[in-house]
């Protein structure tokens, strides 16, 4: 297995199962936008720590100049089945 195809494929797992703790959250009727406030958070703390100022400051401009990109959750699953 490549370096990239390892890569890839633990990026897909986090994804995975952070998608999955999220609609776990959303199943048992948290308020959705204290779900995403949350995790938003913890996402710039984590980024805060790892990236340097100056590339810190530049990915929080690079998120608001391409807001208008990021897409919606994506309703694939029924919450209010349990």
């Amino acid at each position: 297995m490549s370096k990239r195809s390892k890569n890839e494929g633990e990026l897909r797992l986090i994804h995975l199962m952070i998608k999955g703790a999220t609609l776990d959250l959303l199943r048992k009727k948290y308020d959705q936008q204290k779900i995403a406030s949350t995790l938003t958070a913890q996402g710039i703390r984590l980024y805060k720590s790892i990236l340097s100022d100056g590339d810190f400051r530049d990915m929080l401009k690079s998120i608001q100049q391409r807001g208008h990109d990021i897409l919606p959750f994506e309703k694939e699953i029924d919450l209010d089945r349990p």
